[in-house]
């Protein structure tokens, strides 16, 4: 290939750097590359080897590609692989923190994150894109309202409760939002309030705050008086989720590219996540949440997301607030959820956070079979 001659130095440009990925990815794929790099580095790379300085594995690290540097970074230290997530959000973000610090290329700024542990935490947080509220999207809300609460609570016995997972809770508005949509139903409907709901994200101090379940004023400044009342206690200076709902709320740390999906969900929740990952990991995602559901269970997505190649085993009963039902169950995982694995090992167990009482409790083992037990399936 390339006619190359033996003992040669093969060079090849970064995939994410070139306008068309398929050229240099197809190198990669057939040959050991000595460095790769952007086409600016690749220049000072071709000059040095002009000059008779040899390329060498240590050289290849120092020119490695900052961005894939940081990647690298944050999967050490988080446990999260932002190559699934979309490239042209991620590199924003990156250059936006970049700038804001003021360094004059992502090569100083990566020296900043190998210093400065804050930093590195800023960065991941903002690479998260938490923005929530309670009952975001109001018309979305009075769809599920309308259309899939009534359901819910009519399915809810003592013996066997509602059952929700929301990813992506971020710091737990929307998880609190669809227990107070049920919680209203029940009241209306007379009948006994029996709900486990599940909230996960891969983020712990967004975890920490929604376990808390305190919220300003501010936070609260769209939601009727009676609904403030109903549910949240007014402290000095800011209000808290009262304890028979905060009770009814699971989170835990979980990653729905990594981790094991749930089962025998009535609704999972996960709107405004998918937008930012990329096409391969989005079908990873839905394959899960698919599996997740019970035949009959609904699927509620943000308006800019849709179930993509699963269109045939959704049916779509909202179509602006991509409102979905499961038509059957059927095993689409393990043929729709490959990906590459970069996570580091350290992080490959998740860790539910629970509540008694109110009370924050880390516990060490397996999220999902701590979720079954506590609706007493396992």
């Amino acid at each position: 290939m390339l006619g190359l001659i033996a003992g040669g130095t093969v060079l090849v440009q970064d995939p994410t750097t070139a306008k068309f990925e398929g050229m240099p990815a197809s190198v990669l794929g057939e040959l050991r590359a000595d460095a790769i790099a952007s086409p600016k580095e690749l220049a000072n790379l071709v000059s040095r080897l002009a000059s008779g300085e040899a390329i060498r594995e240590p050289l290849i690290e120092e020119e490695a590609e900052p961005k894939d540097r940081i990647f690298q970074m944050l999967r050490d230290r988080f446990g999260t692989d932002f190559s699934h997530y979309k490239n042209a959000t991620i590199e924003r973000r990156l250059q936006r923190r970049s700038d804001l610090l003021g360094h004059a290329d992502l090569h100083e700024y990566m020296r900043k994150l190998e210093l400065d542990d804050d930093e590195a935490e800023a960065l991941y947080a903002d690479f998260l894109i938490e923005v929530t509220e309670f009952f975001r999207d109001g018309p979305a809300f009075e769809s599920l309202k309308k259309l899939v609460i009534p359901k819910l609570v009519q399915s809810m016995t003592a013996e066997r409760p509602v059952r929700v997972w929301v990813p992506g809770c971020a710091s737990g508005e929307e998880a609190y939002s669809i227990a107070i949509c049920l919680a209203e139903q029940a009241r209306k409907d007379k009948v006994a309030l029996n709900v486990k709901l599940l909230a996960t994200d891969i983020h712990h101090r967004s975890l920490e705050a929604a376990n808390l379940g305190v919220y300003s004023e501010e936070a609260l400044s769209k939601l009727p008086r009676g609904i403030v009342e109903r549910y949240f206690e007014k402290t000095r200076d800011s209000y808290q989720i009262r304890p028979f709902l905060r009770q009814m709320v699971v989170f835990s740390v979980h990653n729905i590219l990594r981790d094991p999906p749930f089962t025998k969900i009535d609704l999972v929740s996960c709107r405004n996540l998918l937008i930012y990952l990329n096409d391969t990991a989005q079908q990873k995602a839905l394959a899960y949440f698919h599996f997740s559901l019970v035949k009959g269970g609904h699927l509620f997505l943000g308006p800019s997301e849709t179930v993509g190649e699963l269109s045939s085993e959704f049916e779509l009963i909202e179509q602006r607030w991509r409102i979905f039902v499961k038509r059957r169950n059927v095993r689409l995982i393990e043929s729709m959820t490959q990906l590459p694995r970069k996570d580091s090992a350290a992080a490959s167990q998740p860790m539910p956070i629970s509540s008694v009482g109110g009370d924050t409790t880390i516990v060490r083992g397996d999220a999902k079979r701590v979720y079954d037990r506590s609706l007493d399936i396992v």
